[in-house]
Parts: C-alpha cells; structure tokens; sequence
C-alpha cells in the first residue's frame, strides 16, 4: 500500500478517502488504550519526544467528541494506562492536576504541556488534587513493598511527605487523639501489611509503616523510657512527625493514653467530644522557656510591633490597641481561676481573620510556622510570645473562635501542662448568655462574642501584683500606666513604621478607663465633670499614596505568593521555581510616593515632638521638649471617638505630617543566587525582598507641568525651576536619621541618609541583623545572607531611588543629601550598602553637571572639582545649574589663586561641615563649565571621596587634565574668554584665570610669568 507523504489540498480526494471526517470515539479510545498499554514506562529519550507530540493529537480527537461519546470512550479507557506524564502512560485516577510533591510511581501530577485537556483527562479520572484515599493508598503500597522492615531513606521520605500532606486534607481536627486508648483497643491485635483499605499508615520512630492506631506522639518528653506509659503494641510515631499532624491522622497522646485511665481525668478539651469547647494551646512545657524567651526580648514597642507585623502578615488594612484599666466581673467565668485576670487588659485589634494555620502556628514556640508560606514575614512563635512581659494569660478571638493561652496550666478549666489552654467556638450554643462576665471584656471593635468575627482582637490582661507574685514567667507586674507608656513609646515609631508594610495603612490607639496616677487624673477629667468610662482615641496614624501607585509592595507580594495552592513547602518550591525562571530585568519593582501621618483629636493637648515636620496641637504643658524628641503628653481634655466606631465625633488634627519616596524590590544577583541555593540545599527560606526610603516633606498642590527632559536649553531650565520649586517646598530641615527594618522597624541605625529594608537574618530578639566574618555554619550563612541582600539587592533599590529623585527633586540640596557618606560616618554591614551603590553610578546618570545648559551624567562622564572651584556658600548647586546671572560670584581676593583660596566666614564653617567649600562655584568653576568641563559641584567631601574610592573611572579635575580638555575644545574655549566681562570687584579676565589654574602645577621660574 502506498502512503501518501505530504497535506493533500483536494477536498474531493479528503472527502473520498474519508479523511476529511472525525474518528469514532471508539478507535481513537482504541488507539490510546494500546498506546498507553506498549509505553507504560519510556526510557528513550527520541520515542517520549515522539509520544509528547501524538498524546495531543489524541486527547484533541477525543475531547472534540460529543459528550455521548466521549462519555462511551472513557468507560472503555476506565483503569488503564492513559495520561502521558512524561516517562510513560498511567491510569488516570493516579493523576491530579496540582500538587508539590515528587511521589513517582505512584502518582503523579499533570505535565504543565497538558493542562489545556484539563476537561478531558477529568472525564477520564484525573482529580483537581490528590485525595485522601490516595494518600492512604500510597502508604499502603509503601508498606506492601517493605513488609516489616524500615522504609529506605528514599521511600521514609516520601511516607513523611505524604503523611503532612494526609493531615492537610484531613484537616487538624483530632481525630486521632479522640479515639485514645479506645481507637487501639478497637484495632485488635498488631496487623501486617494487608490492612483495611481505609486504614491509615504512619512511619512509627524506626521507619516501619504501622497503623495509627498503633502509634502514639510523644507528647511527654519527661519520660525516660521510651514506651512508657503505653501498652505492649504501641510505638512512638516518627520524631519528624509533629504533634497536630499525628493527630490529625488518627495517632493517639502519649499523655492523654496515660491519663485516659485515670478516673479523675477531665474529659473537657479531649478532641471529637463533640462539644463546643476542646483542649488546645502551646504544646510546649512553657513557663521556663517564656521566662528566657522575654529576657532576650527587651521591652519597648517592638512588643507591639510585632502584632502589628502579625496583623500585616494576616492581609489587615486597619490596626488599633486599646488599654482597657475597666474592671469586670467576676461571677459568670470559664473557671474560677479567672478572676484574676478580668482587670486592666491591652487589646490589639485588626481587620484579618486568621486562617487554621494562622491558629496552629501561633500555638507552638520555636518553630517557624510562617516560614512556610512564601509572603509572610513575621515568624508566629517567638515575636508573639513577647506579649508575655505582659500577661500570663494572652487569648485572641478570629473567626469563629476563641483561643486562649495558659502557660502555667492553673487558670482554664481542663487546660494541663501538655496543652495548657482553650479553644472555644464560638458558633456552638449559648456561650455569651452562659459566661456573660468571661466574654464581657472582649466586646469591642464590633465583636459581639457571638457567631463568626470578622477580624482578629487580642487581650492581654496586665498582670497583676498578686499574679505576678505566682508567676513562673516574670514576676513583676504591670501596671495600666506603664501600659500607656508602652502606648507612647509606639508613637515614637509611627507613622514610619508603616512604610514597608504589605497591607497595613493605618494604626489607632485608644484608652479607656481609669488610669490610675496622675495620668488617670488627667485623662478622666472633662471641664470638671466624671468622664465616660468608654474608649477614647488617643492618636492615628495613616499611610496614603500621594501619586496614584497603590500598594507599594503589591507587585512583590504577588510574585512571591502566587502559584496556587499546595502546602506551604510545595508554594515556597512554586516560588523558587519563578525566581530562578525570572530574567533579572524582569524582578517586580515599584516606586512611589506616600504620606504619613499621624493625628490627635482637636483640643486633646496631646503633643508629639518627632523632628522638623512635628506640629504641636497644644501649647501647653510642653517644657523639657527637645528637637527630635518623640513624646506623647495627655492634658485634661478628652475625644469622644470611639474604639471600633465607624464615625468620628471628634475633628482630628494632623501633629505629623511626611511625604516619602519609597521603593520596593525583589533583587537578582547574588543576593537570589544564594536564596536558591538556600533553599534547593538546605530548605532555609531567603527572599531577596528589599526596600528604600527617602524621606521628603509636606508639599502643596502641584502644577500638571511636564517635568520631563527637553532637549532644548530653554526647555531644560524650565525644568530646573520647576524641580527647584518642588525641592524647596519638600526641603527638609534635618536629613533623615537612616534606620533598618526588616518590614518594620529595627533599633539599629545604619547612618545611610534613607532606611533601608530587607528580609535579612536577624538575631532572635529582633534587635540587630547577624553581621560579622568570624561567624561558622549556620551563622555564617545568615551574616553571608545579609551581605549578598545590602550589595546586590538593596543597593539596586537605592539606586533606582536616586533615579526618580532626580527627576522629582532636580539637582536640589535635598537630592544631593540622598547619596551615602562612606567610612567614618557609616558602619559595617550598611557600609556595604555605599560602596555598591557608589559602584553602579558608574552607569548609571544620576549626577547632575551644569555643562551645556545641564544634564544627568554618569560618574564616569562627570570630574569632580578640587577646593580651588569653591569660594562661597551654600546653594552651589541651585546657582550654578539655573544659569542665573551673577552679581557677586566671587568674595575672595585671590579669586584662581593656586593655594590658600580665601573663604567667607560662612563659607568656612560650611566647609567644616564636610562639604568641599560647600558653597557656590568659583568664577573658576563657572568658566570651566563654559568651556565643556563636566563639574559636578554639590558632593560633600565626604562623597567625593566615596566616588573616587569606589566608582569605577571617576576623575577630579587637575591643572593638566584641564589643560588637555581646554585644548580639545578650543572653540568653546575661545567663545568663553571673549565674552565681556562681569562687573565685578576684583575680578580679573577670564583668560587669567584659566591659565593660571592651567599653570598652577607646573614649576615656573619665578617671575617669569606676570597674569
């Protein structure tokens, strides 16, 4: 038979051979059954590439069937091997279309190339996700293949893999642990291999894959012996196994199966009661490890910071604190034990709502739950437990539940050592009518107590004097006043704090109450009347877009968390994958302008000292106040807003007011060289997530002018005035105190003129970041980590910052004082940080020179000048750039002298100041400039030196190098020292003074040459 080789055209031949028409679903079905069934496992190389491009011929026939028919084709295809995955044809009920784990040969997950049959290969039994019939089946196959004995490293991994991954769609409801010693004796004696379809497997502390019911949790460490406690056929589950997912797969307590056959055992909290209320908390023995957990972690608003930070992780837009010194009653409690905890609280409120992981995370010490989700950054565990320098008895209420903490075990009813706390839900019968007074202090910002709460609220009862005194984890109290001290020093940080945030855009702070001391005096008083107990608004603080941008750190939360579901090992694997697939050029980046602020309540009195943009709204009660200083004082006037309200009955006056510039980044080079790496040896998570901030000012309304660059010189110095205008109106008094955050802030300063942040490594209090080259192992990693992050990731930011500062700010004083200043006035590591920056402007035109009517230049364009190129003070640059005609360019008598060039006193105290005469252009300058010599002259001395010692081809400007220039431009030369000369006292013909300067390093016999 022949075979035609090529397309045939004729649609009369296409139609009479029959080739024009569909195949029946019944041969195509055909087709792919005998193609599945001889390709089963494909090893060469040349017959899967053959295979990857028929499968979608078929899979297009098929799908194109009508819905009868293809319905008839896959019950012919039903078990057999039909979904190519790349090395071969499986069943399609062993293939899902998401999915992070490696599980081959047992499933398998969609090759990316196939999704568009999605449709199809779900008629034919793929599923959305693996089941947990799956899971379980998985497991049982493992077990199949290895009997009795150990699972090799290989195949241990993959049951620990799937075992978490069992638990996720399980969900962490118990289950296990409800059964108790009730599940083992149900399960009979020891079983092998051939087990209940629906039974669950789990590897046991050898690696033998046994039932759960068989397995226990370690959740009592004290115990020396190994299978203490537990019957003949039990074991331990393996170490790698965490307690929620043991449980959830149906693995009983260790403690619990002791206790279980105690008669005085509590059954409140036991996990499936099927009541409303069960036992949850840290499952940690706590006290003692609180105690040094908070003698790390020093006092002070990073306290608060850190649940702001946690708020931000949860997705909230809107933050609050309250300091609640009310009272509450103590008759209608959870247990007894509570009434000593129903006085004075701080509550911390946001708009999220924490999801079921939130919740287990938040439960365990130690351990990085929000490491494993790609966009969070705080780390749930340690930052949250600084609350305990306040309280002993910390609880939250989310969603449908109300979770509470009891270190110490001796407050909440059924909590023990093993689980000491609650969680009630709240959706379940009559809690609030049963336990009015319990529930009474959480009622507000719209929280009722009763079904689900659509926000996160805090309570941090202060701790006494009289529990403080049987406190194991600290044993001083806290009183309502310090609480408001706390209150105070987070005014100290805000509103800047916002800056780097993900989501959050506003902060308030309330009281309510009496606070007791002279502060409760002033704050209850009201033109001589009691005050109202409620709440009251202390202060607010915002962050707003002033130009439209949005969410500054939107385009980099989006990159790092999207990619779909999964656990969050397999969604940190999704963004590695596009990190490394990502073109360095093509890594989000944003910038943008915002505005802080942070308002009182009119005719509070509250004052707030913090630096040149501070506004008193009071001028009372402000001695002792000192420039810089950040205090917050209360007078004896109140607002009337309300904690939660929606409307505000009281006008709110600005005290602060910032405009910033702030860019945000994901970095390339080293800095994502080692996150993947990190990540594919070591599974340690590091984002190359950087951030900078210049601080500007208040601005007022701006012209729609188009400050873009215009090729022509009177179009140039329209622009020029234009940005001179903005520079001025946005001039700080003072430049801006760099500080480091790692999203919020640090105490550490870097003594760089802008913050800087980053998703650095820090110390475990949150105090510093690890830095330092006499570091091993894992520290040396983080302190290498941090290096890489500050030179390719953070000064890449800062340099994009000083590209759209220039075109915002024009060559400004202020866009001057954003460059860094090198050794001696900044520390390592932010050093490093200058000397890349300093780097890149080899590249990159973001210095300013006025040759030519004025024009950006690379560092390696532009020569720096020498001292002899300034004589008088400030607004060097302003002068020079705008071209303006001069009526007294030079002071000094020696103008183009050699040596010793005379400065006005002014000048001379600016010069000390660090600039290079730190003032306007000699008439030197100015004629160098006329001639084509690129100057630049507004760097301080400070940063010339930093260009000349990190800037790859930077040049100063020299007698001979003048001399080589002057001569290649002649014709420039010749029209500047023609032009007619300014009036000026003692000035002398443009021609002398060039040759003298051109002269000047030359050893001329004396006398020789008359000028």
């Amino acid at each position: 038979m022949n075979v035609v080789d090529g397309d045939c055209r004729s649609p009369v031949l296409l139609s009479g051979l029959g080739w024009n028409s569909q195949l029946p679903g019944a041969v195509l079905a055909t087709q792919l059954s005998a193609l599945g069934a001889a390709n089963r496992h494909v090893t060469d190389a040349a017959v899967a590439q053959k295979l990857a491009r028929i499968v979608p011929v078929l899979y297009g026939g098929l799908a194109a069937l009508p819905a009868a028919e293809l319905a008839a084709a896959a019950a012919v295809l039903e078990g057999q091997p039909t979904v190519w995955v790349g090395n071969g044809f499986v069943p399609a009920e062993r293939v899902a279309f998401k999915g992070g784990l490696d599980l081959s040969p047992h499933l398998y997950v969609l090759p990316l190339e196939l999704s568009p049959f999605r449709d199809l290969l779900a008629v034919l039994g793929a599923q959305e996700a693996f089941s947990a019939r799956q899971y379980t089946t998985l497991l049982q196959d493992l077990a199949r293949e290895a009997g009795d004995n150990p699972l090799p490293p290989q195949q241990l991994a993959q049951a620990l893999a799937v075992a978490q991954a069992l638990a996720d769609v399980i969900g962490a409801s118990g289950g296990g642990a409800t059964a108790g010693k009730q599940a083992v004796q149900d399960a009979g004696p020891a079983v092998t291999a051939s087990k209940r379809p629906d039974e669950v497997l789990v590897p046991d502390s050898e690696g033998v894959l046994r039932p759960a019911a068989e397995l226990a949790y370690d959740d009592a460490p004290w115990l020396d012996v190994p299978t203490a406690g537990l019957d003949a056929e039990m074991r331990l589950v393996h170490p790698r196994l965490s307690a929620p997912v043991a449980e959830a797969l149906g693995v009983a307590s260790r403690r619990r199966l002791m206790l279980a056959a105690s008669a005085n055992f509590l059954k409140v909290g036991l996990a499936g009661a099927g009541g409303g209320i069960e036992a949850f908390g840290q499952s940690e023995a706590l006290t003692t490890r609180l105690r040094h957990i908070i003698q790390d972690y020093p006092e002070g608003p990073g306290v608060l910071l850190e649940l702001v930070q946690n708020a931000d992780d949860a997705g909230a837009h809107k933050a609050a604190f309250l300091l609640d010194a009310r009272q509450y009653g103590t008759s209608s409690l959870l247990g007894p034990g509570m009434a000593a905890w129903q006085g004075p609280a701080l509550l911390a409120y946001n708009d999220a709502t924490f999801s079921p992981g939130d919740i287990a995370a938040i439960a365990r010490i130690g351990q990085d739950g929000k490491m494993a989700q790609p966009a969070a950054i705080g780390r749930f565990g340690l930052g949250f437990n600084a609350v305990y320098h306040l309280t002993d008895l910390p609880s939250f209420v989310s969603g449908q539940h109300l979770v509470l903490f009891d270190p110490h075990a001796k407050y909440l009813p059924g909590a023990s050592a093993a689980q000491p706390g609650l969680r009630i839900n709240l959706t379940r019968g009559q809690l609030m009518r049963q336990f009015p007074d319990a529930f009474a202090p959480y009622m507000h910002f719209g929280c009722t107590m009763e079904g689900t709460y659509p926000g996160t609220l805090f309570r941090f009862p202060l701790r006494s004097g009289a529990t403080a005194a049987t406190s194991d984890i600290k044993s001083s109290p806290t009183t309502a006043e310090q609480a408001l001290q706390l209150l105070q020093s987070l005014a100290e940080v805000l509103p800047q704090a916002l800056l780097f945030l993900k989501s959050l855009k506003q902060i308030e702070v309330y009281v309510a109450g009496d606070l007791g001391g002279d502060g409760a005096a002033a704050a209850a008083a009201i033109d001589g009347e009691q005050q109202d107990q409620g709440p009251r608004l202390l202060f607010r603080a915002t962050l707003a877009s002033l130009d439209g941008s949005g969410p500054l750190q939107q385009p980099i939360t989006h990159f790092v968390s999207s990619g779909g579901g999964g656990s969050g090992s397999q969604q940190l694997d999704a963004f590695y994958r596009r990190l490394a697939a990502t073109k360095e050029s093509d890594l989000p980046c944003s910038i943008g302008r915002v505005q802080l602020t942070l308002s009182v309540p009119q005719g509070t009195g509250f004052v707030l000292s913090q630096g040149p943009n501070s506004i008193e709204t009071s001028q009372q009660d402000t001695a002792g106040r000192q420039d810089g200083d950040a205090t917050l004082q209360i007078s004896a006037h109140r607002s009337s807003s309300r904690a939660g309200d929606q409307q505000q009955q009281w006008p709110l006056q600005e005290i602060v007011r910032e405009d910033w510039l702030v860019c945000n980044s994901l970095g390339g080079g080293a800095a994502r060289a080692l996150a993947l790496k990190a990540w594919k040896d070591e599974k340690v998570k590091m984002i190359p997530w950087v951030g900078v901030a210049a601080r500007l000012a208040p601005t007022p309304a701006r012209s729609n002018s188009n400050t873009a660059a215009a090729d022509t010189q009177g179009s140039t110095q329209h622009r020029l005035e234009h940005q001179s205008s903005i520079a001025t109106s946005l001039s700080c008094s003072t430049p801006t105190a760099g500080r480091a955050f790692c999203f919020l802030p640090l105490p550490a300063s870097t003594s760089l003129p802008v913050h800087i942040n980053g998703y650095f490594e820090l110390s475990s209090n949150r105090r510093d970041v690890w830095h330092g080259s006499d570091m091993a192992g894992a520290g040396r990693l983080r302190a290498q980590w941090n290096e890489a992050l500050l030179e390719s990731a953070v000064a890449t930011a800062y340099l994009t910052l000083l590209s759209e500062a220039a075109q915002l700010l024009g060559p400004s004083q202020q866009y001057w004082e954003l460059f860094s200043r090198g050794q001696g006035s900044v520390q390592e590591p932010w050093l490093k940080v200058s000397a890349a920056l300093y780097e890149e402007l080899a590249s990159h035109p973001v210095i300013w020179s006025p040759v030519g009517g004025g024009s950006w230049l690379t560092a390696r364009q532009v020569l720096l000048p020498d001292r002899q190129c300034f004589i008088t003070p400030a607004s060097a640059a302003d002068s020079i750039v705008q071209n303006t005609n001069r009526e007294d360019s030079a002071t000094a008598a020696d103008v183009g002298t050699t040596s010793d060039t005379a400065l006005a006193p002014d000048a001379a105290a600016a010069a000390g100041s660090g600039y290079v005469g730190a003032g306007a252009g000699s008439y030197l300058a100015e004629l160098l400039v006329s001639c084509g010599v690129p100057l630049v002259m507004a760097l301080s001395e400070q940063q010339q030196d930093c260009l000349l010692q990190w800037t790859p081809g930077i040049q100063q400007i020299t007698p001979a190098l003048a001399r080589r220039l002057l001569a290649s431009n002649q014709q420039q030369l010749a029209a500047t020292v023609r032009k007619p000369q300014q009036q000026q006292q003692q000035q002398r013909p443009a021609a002398a003074v060039l040759l003298q300067y051109c002269l000047s390093d030359m050893q001329l016999p004396a006398g020789k040459v008359q000028l």
